[in-house]
């Protein structure tokens, strides 16, 4: 059975086949073998079991931990077997344009 992998505002990884309200996608499909190399990708808490988006908890604002999001999407499907998926690029992009209209104002 394949997973989707997600992140809290925490920085709090975790799998699941449906993506909660509120979670950020960080991969999708992954069967046994690539939840394992995407996990090495993760930062582990002090626990020593927790996962972690790194970055992300230490993040100032919400806008410096999506930045954190945005890098480890990019640095952890780089070059291996994971792939994003396209929804959530399209949703990234669309993010980022309202971001800039917001920034210029109203008939700017």
């Amino acid at each position: 059975m394949t997973v989707n992998a997600f992140c809290w505002r925490s920085g709090l990884v975790e799998f699941g086949v449906v993506i909660p309200k509120g979670a950020r996608l960080l991969a999708c499909n992954l069967d046994a073998e690539r939840r394992a190399t995407f996990e090495t990708k993760c930062r582990l808490a002090y626990d020593g079991r927790t996962l972690l988006v790194p970055g992300v908890p230490e993040a100032a604002s919400a806008f410096d931990a999506e930045k954190a999001v945005d890098r480890f999407i990019k640095w952890a499907v780089e070059g291996k077997k994971l792939s994003l998926r396209e929804v959530a690029q399209s949703r990234t992009a669309l993010r980022r344009s309202l971001r800039a209209l917001k920034r210029k104002g109203p008939g700017r």
